[in-house]
């Protein structure tokens, strides 16, 4: 039996990417353009998250009447300025005045370019870890995307011929990615037939199980959030070493007897944690804690007080409020209720108060929820940098108060394969899982005042990790009183250098309540 593992390395094994953009017609200007935005946007999204490099080396081929290296294999990190630069060579293939045709001096195009991204990854291996910044890992396996505008059927007949003439020790797979558009899908004509393009000469062998394992072909429509979408695949974790998660569930037979259930899944990101790249004010704030190790020390300087922006968020439309999925909403939620400013007049907060009322009474009367947007209170100091536009739903409750929650935006969307089962489980299967879930406690609705979890026990033992006036069992060690009043500060003692009460008494008795850190 396989020993489970405790731990894992997330994106581990992240593959370098290639991408071989087929410019030939039938791809348009606008199909270019598209494809470009898409490729910007989620080379800028991979270059922003912290931590290991979810895209750790990357680069792009054009495939015109020849094969081009617009930005050579390079890591991602550090070089998004670069890689932008390189992309936007594709706006000036999109111009109408560059022509391509299906020339004879095309001819094995598609076939030089796997040569070439394959030749770049076994340059890239050869130079060793240095290529990737710490602390991603060296890529052991190269993907190659196809972006092409030809008819799936064709492109994917000319690679099973063309894959036992590609070195596939490295290659992790090749996506064929066809851009649909019915009324410039053409088929091009046959090699040999008149006004078709004539190809490399081919090997005749039908082809391999391996070169088939290796091909994956996907239809996509042409707009920019289709293609997007798919590209963001590329910033899901690709690790398959160890599963992400354990369901434990209790044994299905009598008495607890035998092994209990364990169902072993891996975990995909349905969002892009704004977090994980340092963007402001996607979820609201009520405290600004201190990180650990950054507090100020000493009398002379005495810490500012921290602040927090006044947030305003502008409502940009109304959404029913079964509409909302719970998927795309995030972060903590906050309870916003009229404010009790004493700086306002108090006129001002009985009509404030009003219409907070009326607020909340009409969207739960109509089943809605107020779809807003953050504005910042003050004009950026830097006018030249974009800063991101947040969204938010507000929920009515019935205690005629505003539930505030973070929705996500299209930026931080990420596709997830929706995969329905090959075979239905047995009886037998269903028949353990029956008897497993009956010996949970049904609850029919969630109380959280009766869900514990152990966290003051846990924050209770973490003083004694780093102060050694705690015990291992928690609470502080009993230290003797001093009778030396010298020690104490002055303004706690009096003119015959005692030191003077404090006043605490207990609830209940009265008396002047001791404690060991007493002063």
């Amino acid at each position: 039996m396989a020993t489970t593992a405790s731990e894992r390395h997330p994106f581990l094994r992240q593959p370098a990417r290639v991408a071989l953009i087929d410019v030939r017609p039938p791809l348009d200007t606008n199909t270019l353009l598209n494809v470009h935005d898409a490729l910007c946007h989620v080379v800028s999204l991979a270059h922003s998250v912290v931590g290991p490099s979810r895209l750790p080396l990357f680069s792009v081929i054009v495939l015109g009447n020849y094969p081009e290296c617009i930005l050579p294999l390079q890591p991602v990190s550090g070089n998004l300025a670069r890689i932008l630069h390189a992309l936007s060579e594709l706006k000036a293939l999109a111009k109408p005045a560059f022509g391509l045709s299906h020339s004879n001096s095309s001819k094995g195009c598609l076939l030089e370019g796997l040569h070439e991204a394959m030749a770049q990854f076994k340059c890239a291996k050869t130079q060793g870890p240095k290529q990737v910044p710490s602390p991603s890992p060296l890529p052991n396996q190269v993907e190659v995307t196809l972006i092409t505008g030809q008819s799936p059927g064709l492109v994917k007949e000319h690679l099973e011929k063309m894959v036992d003439q590609v070195q596939l020790e490295h290659l992790k797979k090749i996506s064929v990615v066809c851009v649909s558009d019915p009324e410039r899908m053409v088929v091009m004509a046959e090699p040999g037939e008149e006004g078709g393009s004539q190809s490399l000469p081919l090997t005749e062998t039908s082809p391999s199980e391996l070169g088939l394992s290796v091909m994956d072909v996907v239809t996509v429509d042409n707009d920019v959030i289709n293609l997007e979408a798919l590209f963001k695949g590329w910033l899901q974790d690709c690790s398959t070493d160890v599963e992400h998660l354990h369901i434990l569930l209790p044994s299905p037979m009598e008495g607890g007897e035998g092994e209990e259930v364990v169902i072993k899944c891996d975990l995909h990101e349905r969002v892009l944690s704004p977090s994980s790249m340092t963007l402001d004010h996607f979820t609201l704030q009520v405290a600004t804690p201190t990180p650990l190790g950054r507090e100020k020390s000493g009398a002379a300087s005495s810490p500012s007080p921290p602040t927090l922006p006044v947030y305003r968020l502008r409502g940009v439309g109304l959404v029913s409020s079964e509409g909302v999925c719970e998927s795309v909403l995030f972060g903590l939620p906050l309870v916003a209720r009229p404010t009790a400013c004493w700086k306002l007049d108090w006129e001002d907060l009985v009509a404030n108060q009003q219409h907070y009322t009326t607020l909340t009474k009409l969207l739960r009367e109509k089943g809605q929820v107020l779809l807003a947007r953050y504005e910042p209170s003050q004009p950026s100091s830097a006018p030249q940098i974009s800063s991101p536009q947040p969204h938010f739903i507000l929920l009515p409750s019935p205690s005629h108060t505003l539930l505030i929650k973070s929705v996500v935006v299209s930026e931080l969307l990420l596709p997830v394969e929706v995969s329905s089962p090959v075979d239905m489980p047995s009886d037998e299967v269903f028949e353990t899982m029956r008897g497993s879930l009956s010996r949970l406690e049904y609850h029919e609705t969630y109380n959280p005042l009766l869900v514990h979890s152990r966290l003051y026990d846990s924050l209770c033992t973490l003083p004694a990790k780093k102060n050694p006036l705690f015990k291992q069992g928690g609470g502080p060690k009993k230290k003797p009183l001093q009778n030396d009043s010298s020690s104490y500060p002055s303004s706690l003692t009096g003119q015959a250098g005692t030191v003077r009460s404090l006043g605490l008494k207990r609830s209940l008795g009265g008396e002047s309540a001791q404690f060991p850190w007493q002063l």
